[in-house]
This record gives structure tokens, C-alpha cells and sequence, in this order.
């Protein structure tokens, strides 16, 4: 008996360290990245062989996923999310290949149900309203236009899950490792492209909607106000 006893109490310890407390919430899912490469003639795979100097292109990008909620219990929270990634990248113009500026953004909102068990959590999201877009412009040494354009994919809506695990810092602050994978489908697409009007498109319906959908390992900072 005294050793059930001792269980149920250690148990109760544990409990009470662990908890996370009732009321509002805000958790900020995210990762920085960095990317260099040189496409040229060769494309995708870069460098050259006839001698002459490739540039290269590099650019910091930055990916967010932001949920802000209300811990109804202790082991539940309903709210919403914002997603925001940018991806730019940048090179000048060399006898080898233009100039390159291009960039790549992605935004969606969506309504959010979380589930905390101490200090493991599973947040799950329905995602809506979600826009995807790229632009590319090059130049070649001598001016003249070679890509600008500019492309929005449109009407997306999909999910994403975060799993992941946090420790305490202050009763306020925690800070922990997350897995979040996220998938999204848009079904309409406009184009303008300057240098080739033909390719322009208004809210165009594609036959097969575009799918975005990637399973990153992040970081994640939550903030709780009680």
C-alpha cells in the first residue's frame, strides 16, 4: 500500500511540473536557411565547361508557421495559424549567364486544434486561403531582358501537423524541437510575364491542382500568458 502510495504521488509530481497552464497562447515554428549554387548552361546541376566565369547565385530564406490560440484545459488549445516562407536568391549578370533576382513566397491561414500530454504536443490545422508565388527576372550583361515575369498560384487549402516536444525556460517560455509536415493544393493559377505576353493568365483553373506538401524539422518557441 505505502508503495502505491509512493507511485501515485511521484506520478503527481511529475504531473505538476509538467502542465502547461490554461489561457492564451502563442507558439512561433520556424527554421532560417541559406542556399548557393551556380545554374547556367548546364542547369540545374551548374558549373561549366568552356571557361568561362559562372556567378553564383545565393540567397537567405526564412520559414514560419505562427499559432496563436487559447489553452481551454490544460491539454487542449483551439486557434488559429499563419504560415509565411520567403525564399529570395541573387546573382549578377557574367559572360555565362544573366543576372538573376528570383524569389519565392508562400502565405496560407488556418484554423488550428491542438493536444498537449506534459511536455509533448500535436497540433493539427485546416488550411485555407493559401497563395504561392514566384518571380524571376535576368538580365544578360548587355541589358537585355531575358525572364520577367512573375507567377501566383492561388485558392490553396490543405494541412499541416506539428509534433514536437518543448522544455521550460521560464513559467512563460518554452523552447523545443519540432517535426511539421504541411501539405497544400491550389487550383487556380495566374501569370504575367513581360517578356512573353502569351504566357499571361488570369485565375486560370488547372486540370491537376499544384501540390506543395514537405516534412522539415524546425524550431519552436512558445509563449504563454497567464
Amino acid at each position: 500500500m505505502k508503495r502505491i502510495l509512493m507511485i501515485g504521488f511521484s506520478f503527481g509530481l511529475l504531473a505538476t511540473h509538467t502542465a502547461q497552464a490554461v489561457g492564451p497562447y502563442l507558439e512561433v515554428t520556424g527554421f532560417p536557411g541559406y542556399a548557393e549554387g551556380n545554374e547556367g548552361a548546364l542547369g540545374r546541376m551548374g558549373g561549366n565547361f568552356d571557361g568561362t566565369t559562372l556567378n553564383s547565385e545565393t540567397g537567405f530564406s526564412y520559414d514560419l508557421r505562427t499559432t496563436l490560440g487559447v489553452r481551454i484545459f490544460d491539454w487542449v488549445m483551439i486557434g488559429g495559424s499563419y504560415d509565411y516562407a520567403k525564399t529570395p536568391s541573387k546573382r549578377g549578370a557574367s559572360a555565362a549567364a544573366p543576372s538573376q533576382v528570383r524569389k519565392l513566397v508562400y502565405s496560407e491561414w488556418g484554423a488550428t486544434l491542438g493536444f498537449f500530454v506534459g511536455d509533448l504536443r500535436v497540433l493539427g490545422s485546416y488550411l485555407f486561403a493559401g497563395k504561392k508565388r514566384f518571380s524571376d527576372n535576368r538580365v544578360n550583361q548587355d541589358g537585355t531582358v531575358v525572364a520577367d515575369s512573375v507567377t501566383t498560384n492561388e485558392n490553396g487549402h490543405g494541412f499541416q501537423v506539428i509534433v514536437g516536444y518543448s522544455f521550460q525556460i521560464t513559467p512563460a517560455f518554452r523552447i523545443g524541437p519540432s517535426l511539421v509536415y504541411r501539405r497544400v493544393i491550389y487550383s487556380k493559377q495566374t501569370a504575367v510575364n513581360n517578356v512573353d505576353p502569351l504566357q499571361n493568365r488570369t485565375d486560370e483553373a488547372f486540370s491537376t491542382g499544384s501540390v506543395d506538401a514537405a516534412l522539415l524539422p524546425m524550431v519552436t518557441l512558445i509563449f504563454s500568458i497567464f
